[in-house]
């Protein structure tokens, strides 16, 4: 059993106390209710670095500072009651770990997701982005083509004039109807 106790205090007295009480034998059911994506899961170290939970059963009651290489600095950090965010290789796969201690136990609490699991919606997301960066550059050069088509419609026309003229006949003329730089 894991007891809490807080006091309430009034204008500087303490005029009562909250208590709450957890049977550790309902440790597993509570760390199993949170999920974290499809392949996602919680564990809980106590503040020597001992898994009080984890869904891996031979993991339980192994220490985590004890481990080799990044596994071990993790726990090192979460006893050391840091929290964060941080990918690890983990059984041949790289996976995101997010910890935070719980100051009414020195305990500390962490999850774990796979990076795969964890990116696959930014991998949607870009690719999403990507075609609708293509539809739109596909609807710019449209645009542009019809209104510069539409434009220098006048350009051939004056080309024409201008070759007449050119050749001496200066009997041609240029009937524009619009009032710009044509």
């Amino acid at each position: 059993m894991l007891s809490a106790v807080q006091s309430v205090e009034v204008a500087g007295n303490t005029v009562g106390f909250v208590g709450v009480d957890v049977l550790l034998d309902n440790l597993p059911q509570l760390m199993e209710a949170h999920h974290l994506g499809n392949d996602g899961y919680a564990f809980l170290l106590s503040k020597d670095g001992t898994f009080l939970y984890h869904p891996d059963k031979e993991i339980a009651n192994t220490n985590l500072t004890e481990l080799p290489a990044e596994a071990g600095k993790l726990g090192e950090k979460m006893i050391n009651g840091e929290s964060g965010l941080q990918l690890l290789p983990v059984n041949e796969r790289n996976e995101y770990i997010g910890y935070s201690p719980v100051t009414t136990t020195n305990w500390s609490v962490g999850t774990s997701l796979p990076e795969s699991e964890a990116l696959a919606s930014l991998e949607t997301f870009s690719m999403q982005m990507l075609l609708y960066f293509a539809i739109s550059c596909i609807l710019l050069i449209c645009i542009v083509y019809f209104v510069a088509s539409y434009m220098l419609k006048p350009i051939p026309k004056m080309m024409s004039v201008l070759k007449q003229l050119a050749s001496g006949d200066l009997t041609p003329r240029l009937h524009i109807q619009s009032k710009d730089e044509m």
